[in-house]
């Protein structure tokens, strides 16, 4: 993806082209947690990992829209 990119200001270099579509969660993946998670303490690591997944989502959008 930065292969013959001669500047260190690697964010010039980053192409929307070259990263793949970020996949997103479907309505049955939601269906699934509201089933699994009915109270807040059932799922608490799942929910900070998709607190975790979302702001990373917002940063790899930055380069998508080079």
């Amino acid at each position: 993806m930065l292969s013959g990119c001669a500047t260190k200001n690697y964010n010039t270099c980053l192409k929307g082209s070259d990263l793949p579509d970020m996949p997103l969660a479907g309505e049955k993946v939601a269906l699934e947690i509201e089933q699994l998670c009915k109270n807040e303490q059932d799922c608490f690591n799942l929910n900070n990992w998709l607190n975790e997944l979302k702001l990373f989502r917002k940063q790899y959008l930055v380069y998508i829209k080079i």
